[in-house]
């Protein structure tokens, strides 16, 4: 059962128009919080209807609004994939795929079957996109856009997929994790975890998976064989994906604005802090440095140290923060916003503001 106090939260993510006020036109469209993608100097903010490169040694300075020619009733969540020197490939919530040539701003559809929002990111390997859809498939696709295989789960794929060797790990909101073999295409194993899964896995360098679940827990997972190794309840639901530090410790997240500190071998509880921010954490701990960065919806940024000590709190003021920080270089932190003055955030590692960047679209 949904808990009330998540049910305008869900909702509006589902519609996927979480900040109106985010759009610039005569027309209402779905709106998002920016997904940022990394080329060198340059980032990839993927944003209503377009994607804006920025230049980060210029102080965000705009360099391009992608495609030159708007596509109509195109709106992008994801983060932007980069394939080639120049090539973006971006899903939309019209249903399209597209390819963007970063070069001349040129776009033209690249894959138009899944009928369906694209809502998490893809990857590519080898010269193959692994696509998850709103309609619960994971199409792996050419770099032509042609559908070489699909797999289908029961419900909507959010989460970004997670490649290992020939394994490809999908987390869907169909409480399932599956783990497929790319080249056979073959499911290899699938594992209940009792909840909707909206982030992906990440993985150890035992092979050990761990993801987080709608039914308040953290999982530990074998990924030879889908087996649950250790699970561990948090206070609320976990929407963003673990991350695996140092010397043996996981770090999650809760919409409970929680930090937990675990220990990877059996998930018992290391240190957990309350970030003090009066809203949700939807994004994962960002590890940099022996510092953790998080983001709350509030609009407040913070760092904590390896044993819970919080070092910095910073907050933009009215608006939103959502997703997990991006670290760009040695001492550049961006974090998406909503309903704010900007909508990337840019701080050094001591969360000093540094820049802020807002699209100009004239």
């Amino acid at each position: 059962m949904i808990k009330p106090k998540y049910i305008l939260l869900i909702t509006l993510l589902i519609l996927l128009s979480l900040a109106a006020s985010g759009c610039r036109g005569s027309g209402a469209v779905a709106s998002s919080w920016p997904g940022i993608t990394l080329d060198g100097d340059t980032a990839y903010v993927a944003y209503n209807q377009n994607v804006y490169a920025i230049d980060l040694e210029a102080d965000g300075r705009q360099l391009d609004t992608l495609p030159t020619d708007a596509i109509r009733g195109a709106t992008f969540f994801h983060k932007p994939l980069l394939i080639g020197d120049d090539q973006l490939v971006q899903g939309s919530y019209s249903q399209d795929l597209y390819l963007i040539d970063t070069d001349n701003g040129a776009s033209r559809e690249f894959f138009t079957d899944a009928k369906n929002r694209w809502i998490g990111a893809p990857l590519s390997a080898d010269g193959v996109i692994y696509a998850p859809n709103s309609n619960g498939n994971l199409y792996a696709l050419s770099y032509d856009g042609e559908e070489l295989w699909h797999f289908e789960t029961e419900a909507s794929l959010w989460a970004s997929p997670l490649l290992d060797g020939d394994v490809l790990y999908i987390a869907s909101m169909d409480h399932y994790l599956y783990a497929v073999d790319i080249h056979t295409e073959n499911l290899i194993w699938k594992t209940d975890l009792g909840g909707s899964l909206v982030s992906g896995p990440v993985i150890a360098e035992d092979g050990t998976l761990y993801i987080g679940s709608f039914d308040s827990n953290v999982y530990a997972i074998d990924s030879q064989n889908g087996s649950v190794l250790w699970d561990f309840a948090t206070t609320d639901w976990v929407w963003g994906s673990p991350t695996v530090g140092p010397e043996g410790v996981v770090y999650a997240t809760d919409l409970s604005a929680n930090i937990y500190a675990l220990d990877s071998q059996n998930g018992d509880l290391i240190w957990d802090k309350q970030v003090e921010a009066n809203s949700r954490i939807i994004g994962s701990v960002l590890f940099h440095n022996d510092t953790l960065y998080v983001v709350a919806e509030s609009g407040v940024i913070a760092a904590y140290d390896t044993e819970g000590e919080r070092l910095w709190k910073e907050s933009i003021g009215e608006g939103n923060l959502y997703g997990t920080p991006v670290m760009a270089g040695d001492n550049l932190i961006l974090a998406s916003a909503l309903n704010a003055e900007a909508v990337i955030y840019a701080y050094d590692a001591d969360l000093e503001p540094l820049w802020q960047y807002l699209p100009n679209d004239n």
